[in-house]
């Protein structure tokens, strides 16, 4: 009993993968119907990364800056909580 419920998942999760790769019209997930070369994809991806890269070094450079500008004060804080 035990050995049966894995084997039939596997082959449950072989049957559907099979199923997927039918044929070529059939094909759904990620990829779009029109037929892109793999180069292609791989130049959209490394477009998307560097600007994904350029953001976060903006964001680090933003949250410095402002910590740079907004330090904090001591004699405002006593003042304040007096």
């Amino acid at each position: 009993m035990e050995t049966r419920c894995p084997e039939g998942a596997g082959q449950r999760q072989r049957s559907w993968l099979g199923a997927q790769h039918d044929s070529p019209g059939s094909r759904q997930g990620s990829r779009p119907a029109s037929a892109k070369s793999v180069r292609e994809y791989q130049q959209q991806n490394e477009q998307e990364q560097e600007q994904e890269q350029e953001q976060e070094q903006e964001q680090a450079a933003y949250y410095h800056r402002q910590e740079e500008n907004h330090t904090p004060r001591p004699e405002k804080n006593i003042t304040r909580h007096a």
